[in-house]
């Protein structure tokens, strides 16, 4: 028996505009240095080596990287393995599926060898699907509501309140407030809350950048301040954020 062809996407890319694609076969994303952002279905999620994406056959995604990346990523055919448990899943990683990643072969020279190991890969990456991580953030559907956020996310160090937001778009402080909650389904504080995190996941990617300056970039005036956001919205410190990036 013959093994599925699996085709491995290894590579290291500068740093891209958006990009939005569908694959025919299931995705499976991961990135082992850098990071990726992908928006899909409305949301926005920050991809460091320590989450992994799973998308299934025919769904479209959207994908920008913020700065290089080192890609390990692999498209796995939809005849080799079950439906994913939801069209599109972000996780927590894993030690063995960053292992399982990195074994698996680039061509089918060994189909006993490539078959135990997709078999394998496709068991941890369907197991930690299951268990889907909450941190994203949504997007907007009008040309308002993704403009302001832009606007956020270009000054997240001192982000302009809404009635300065608003005069830079031409609306009125209360339309643009109504516009973003129905939108995003959440309140001023707490979107910005959580785009900060997001940004500040993005940034203790790399090691060099002191926990105090991606805080200061991120708009937070103390480190127990970014200490208890950070932890509030992802359940880890900062610091055991980061250390979770290190392969193990």
């Amino acid at each position: 028996m013959s093994a599925p062809v699996f085709q491995l996407l290894r590579g290291d890319f500068p740093a891209a505009p958006p990009r939005s694609f569908r694959q025919e076969a299931h995705y499976l994303l991961h990135a082992s240095e850098g990071v990726m952002r992908m928006e899909a279905k409305g949301q926005l999620w920050t991809l460091p080596p320590a989450r992994a994406a799973l998308v299934a056959a025919g769904e479209e995604i959207t994908i920008a990287l913020p700065r290089r990346l080192q890609a390990l990523s692999v498209l796995i055919p939809p005849e080799a393995a079950p439906a994913p448990p939801a069209p599109l899943r972000v996780f927590e990683s894993s030690p063995l599926l960053r292992a399982l990643l990195a074994e698996m072969p680039e061509d089918d020279s060994d189909p006993t060898h490539a078959r135990a190991l997709g078999a394998a890969l496709i068991s941890t990456a369907w197991r930690l699907a299951a268990r889907p991580l909450p941190l994203s953030r949504p997007v907007g559907r009008s040309a308002m509501v993704r403009r302001a956020l832009a606007l956020v996310e270009a000054r997240l160090e001192d982000p302009p309140e809404i009635p300065k937001l608003a005069r830079e778009l031409a609306t009125t402080p209360r339309t643009l407030a109504r516009h973003l909650r129905a939108e995003t389904g959440m309140g001023w504080r707490d979107l910005l809350r959580r785009m900060r995190v997001m940004r500040a996941a993005e940034l203790l990617c790399a090691p060099d950048m002191p926990v105090i300056e991606v805080a200061l970039a991120c708009g937070y005036g103390s480190l127990s301040g970014f200490n208890t956001g950070f932890r509030e919205i992802t359940g880890q410190s900062p610091g055991d954020y980061r250390r979770s990036l290190t392969p193990r």
